[in-house]
Formats: C-alpha cells, sequence, structure tokens
C-alpha cells in the first residue's frame, strides 16, 4: 500500500508536531518555575542564617578577647 504524502498532509503533521513539542516547552517552563521558587526562598534563609552565624562568631571572638586581655593584664590567674 502506498501513501502519498500531499503538502496539505506534510502541512498538517508538522503542525501536529509543533503543537506537541509546544507542550513540552509550556511543561519544562512549569518545572523551572517550580524548581526555581524553592531554590530562591532556600538561597535567601541561607543568606540570613549566615548574617546571624558572622554576628554571633563576631561577638563570641570580641568576648574572648575581653577575657584573654583581662587575664594578661591581671597577670594571669
Amino acid at each position: 500500500m502506498s501513501v502519498k504524502w500531499t503538502d496539505n498532509r506534510l502541512q498538517d503533521r508538522f503542525d501536529s508536531i509543533d503543537h506537541r513539542f509546544d507542550e513540552v516547552d509550556r511543561r519544562f517552563d512549569r518545572v523551572d518555575r517550580e524548581i526555581l521558587k524553592p531554590r530562591r526562598e532556600m538561597r535567601s534563609e541561607l543568606g540570613a542564617m549566615r548574617s546571624t552565624l558572622n554576628r554571633v562568631g563576631g561577638g563570641m571572638i570580641v568576648g574572648f578577647s575581653g577575657v584573654i586581655l583581662t587575664v594578661l593584664l591581671n597577670g594571669g590567674v
């Protein structure tokens, strides 16, 4: 059995293929949005945690430095 591919038939087929690829593109766009939003939120939370750790660590260094300086200036224990 021989099938003839007319210009109209080819165009219909290509239109169908284009439509399916458009659906795939929309799915990938949706997945990208679903993945990127939590990632942005996580980066924001990690930035806030880093800032808090820097403040706590800096405070501890200042506090320990003060204790060491006090001990050294008072001649030890």
